[in-house]
């Protein structure tokens, strides 16, 4: 038999065992150690961010240099001009 529950959109229903989509199991967390764990991904992402542009990766590209990714003000179209 179907049963019909409103407010159902925080749970995980795979057809096994329903259960909350979020951890309300962890009182054991208090917030300034949650706060932490997330600052702390944060500083983990700033600190490969850096050091990958510490090592110069535009450098090590030898077949595409900065003045190939520059836009031309007025590009000569058309066909090549005889000299």
């Amino acid at each position: 038999m179907c049963q019909l529950v409103e407010n159902i959109d925080a749970v995980w229903n795979d057809g096994v065992a329903p259960e909350l989509a979020l951890d309300f199991d962890c009182q054991h967390v208090d917030s300034t150690e949650g706060l932490l764990w997330w600052l702390g991904g944060f500083g983990l992402f700033a600190v490969v961010y850096n050091v990958i542009k510490s090592t110069n990766p535009e450098g090590k590209k030898p077949c595409v240099n900065r003045r190939m990714n520059m836009v031309i003000d007025n590009p000569v179209t058309g066909p090549p001009t005889s000299t």
